[in-house]
């Protein structure tokens, strides 16, 4: 069983996100082809939160390595990350070097490298979108040993064979929460649960798909005996023992648009002399051309990927007056005083553009969670999001991702900016392993976007780095 989605309209703010709905994630990828999540690996010695914090140069053997540490070490127990490697190539801009992290025309290489954590199903129709290119699942996805409840998404999608052993690792359609604790129950043993299970595929927000509150304890306690490390993309409502699962890239949205990624991938310097400008203002108009609340049932998203309950309804329009307070915002005096640039700007120039800037206005996706956030990072510019009613960002803080988030669009000034700014572009000591004072958290490594890291919270419940 497994899982693939579906899209909207091509964007011409982003690299294909206008519609940012369609955004459901899994779990950052990348890693290149190796054994699944969850597998049995020498090593038991190693210390539990050993991660390799892969670039884009680094060959696959020693990701297979890392992560073989990491499942056969288990959760986090203490200790220090490693130093990342800086991926911040050589340029006019820049005195470091990293080679390409995929080859130029190789859209399967960019899909196994990139974090893709959405994916729909191939066989629909979507004449506003280029035509699959691939058909085989990105790396991340297929390192799961079992793909469960997804079977609309992964139509077109060459299949995976079935797991032929013990399941260490599970996605999930997040629909498919009884289902799967049924299937649970008579398969998996329950003396070991150390096991991961990421809930992904639709926007289906938590609060609708787990229930009530008591029903969401008891789910989270029936869940917990078999799986040591839970995940859910919508995260609308708290709930202990269930952790936000990060936003990747989107599969579809990079179709014919990876060389220019790569492009501005290898360009991108946090220099000032590359860095021209302040903060991008660019989202979609798909909330709406007045900016107006959906209404449940009568608004033009409703499919199969989660998009038709009240729940998705109620932090869709979240997302709307998310976007409704910054286009306000951006018009005040306050907001002229720290740079901001409301652009529009046509996709095939999206990525060396949004490379000029130091940061970028993220409003709230239909998801909760933009794509914004990570096309930002991997282009070493800095998120900032409004925090609204959810724990969803305030997770990824927690995580280690370098992104800022504030109460008020009013927060941001120039000051603050600065320090935000400088607090987050210290290059990191390059050397994987030998340093001793942990990974630092800044945007110029690029390590929060690496497989390695995003298998490593997945399979270890750790966090990325902390930030001043």
């Amino acid at each position: 069983m497994q899982a693939p989605g579906q899209p909207a309209p091509g964007p011409t703010t982003g690299a294909g996100q206008q519609h940012d709905r369609r955004y459901a994630p899994l779990v950052l990828s990348g890693l290149p082809e190796g054994p699944a999540l969850g597998a049995a690996a020498p090593g038991r010695g190693a210390p539990p939160w050993r991660r390799r914090l892969l670039g884009a140069g680094c060959a696959a053997t020693a990701a297979a390595a890392a992560l073989a540490t990491l499942r056969a070490a288990g959760p986090r127990a203490g200790g220090v990350p490693p130093q990342a490697v800086s991926l911040v190539s050589e340029s006019k801009h820049s005195t470091h070097s990293a080679p390409l992290p995929f080859p130029a025309g190789d859209y399967q290489a960019a899909m196994d490298y990139l974090p893709i954590t959405t994916f729909y199903d191939l066989t629909e129709d979507r004449p506003y979108l280029p035509a699959p290119i691939i058909h085989r699942l990105p790396a991340f996805l297929r390192r799961f040993d079992l793909r469960f409840g997804l079977e609309e998404n992964l139509q077109g999608w060459d299949p995976e064979p079935d797991p032929t052993g013990d399941v260490r690792s599970v996605l999930c359609c997040g629909t498919a929460v009884n289902r799967l604790l049924k299937w649970a129950q008579e398969h998996l043993d329950d003396s070991d649960n150390n096991r991961t299970l990421v809930f992904s595929g639709t926007e289906s927000p938590l609060s609708e798909t787990w229930g009530d509150e008591e029903h969401r304890q008891a789910l989270v306690k029936d869940f917990q005996k078999y799986f040591r490390r839970i995940y859910y993309y919508v995260t609308d409502v708290p709930l202990v023992g269930v952790h936000t699962l990060p936003l990747g890239f989107t599969e579809m949205y990079m179709r014919e648009r990876t060389d220019q990624f790569l492009e501005a991938y290898q360009a991108v310097s946090i220099a000032d002399s590359w860095k021209e400008h302040t903060i991008l203002a660019a989202w979609g108009i798909y909330t709406t051309a007045g900016g107006e609340h959906y209404e449940y049932g009568n608004h033009p998203f409703a499919d199969n990927y989660g998009t038709d309950s009240w729940a998705w309804t109620e932090v869709a329009n979240h997302a709307i007056d998310s976007r409704n307070d910054a286009i306000g915002w951006i018009s005040t005096p306050g907001a002229e005083a720290t740079g901001v640039e409301r652009q529009t700007i046509e996709k095939d120039r999206w990525w060396m553009e949004l490379s000029k800037y130091k940061f970028i206005l993220s409003p709230l996706g239909t998801g909760i969670q933009c794509s914004k956030v990570p096309e930002a990072l991997s282009m070493l510019t800095i998120p900032i999001i409004k925090r609204g009613p959810f724990r969803t960002h305030d997770d990824l803080l927690q995580m280690g991702f370098p992104i800022v988030v504030v109460d008020y669009w009013k927060d941001i000034k120039h000051d603050t900016m600065e320090t935000w700014w400088q607090a987050r572009r210290s290059r990191p000591d390059p050397r994987p392993y030998e340093g001793r004072g942990g990974l630092k958290g800044t945007v110029a490594d690029r390590s929060c976007l690496s497989a390695s890291l995003h298998l490593d919270i997945a399979v270890s419940g750790g966090r990325v780095a902390r930030f001043a």
